[in-house]
């Protein structure tokens, strides 16, 4: 017997990803204060691009990346629960509570074999662009239009993320997040 509606499991999935996304942050800040000078880092952004990689995870490696980055939810449950704080973010922005633009995209070579079940998960809830590429004949203009992408998502913020020689022949998918706030 179920004992909450849909939208209560929901909400309580949001939840537990926020308190899951909060003792990530609170060990990475820990692990980044050690160092000398200022940290600047967003977890939110972070932990998203771990999560879209996580959708990929299968046997020990899942387990290992779902211990680091905390997370309680089975993969059913937390791909859905990012969407939603998407969308409440995106709400918040509407309002103009906030400026935050956050973009993902998955830059595949072209024809490689990536599971179908995969590519869709990730466009449906993580809303990514995917643009296919060919790293084996032309890297370095792979690394061009990658880098023009963040370029634009971050309003000319983030230039030249991946230096050149970044790329080459045997890359196979870059993810970027890209966030400007």
């Amino acid at each position: 017997m179920l004992c909450c509606s849909p939208a209560a499991r929901w909400q309580s999935d949001t939840d537990s990803l926020v308190r899951d996304n909060s003792g990530f942050t609170f060990n990475l800040y820990r692990k980044l204060a050690k160092t000398e000078g200022n940290a600047f880092f967003s977890p939110y952004s972070i932990s998203t691009a771990l999560a879209m990689t996580y959708a990929g995870a299968r046997g020990k490696t899942e387990k290992e990346m779902g211990t680091t980055l905390r997370f309680s939810l089975g993969q059913k449950e937390l791909h859905p629960a990012f969407a939603r704080i998407e969308v409440q973010l995106s709400k918040m922005q509407k309002a103009g509570s906030i400026r935050l633009n956050v973009a993902s995209s998955l830059w595949p070579q072209e024809g490689y074999p990536f599971l179908d079940d995969y590519l869709s998960l990730i466009k449906k809830h993580y809303g990514v662009s995917i643009t296919a590429v060919d790293y084996r004949q032309a890297p370095e203009e792979a690394r061009k239009l990658i880098n023009g992408w963040v370029e634009n998502k971050t309003h000319d913020r983030i230039r030249s993320l991946i230096q050149p020689g970044g790329l080459d022949p045997l890359t196979r998918l870059v993810l970027v997040n890209a966030i400007y706030f």
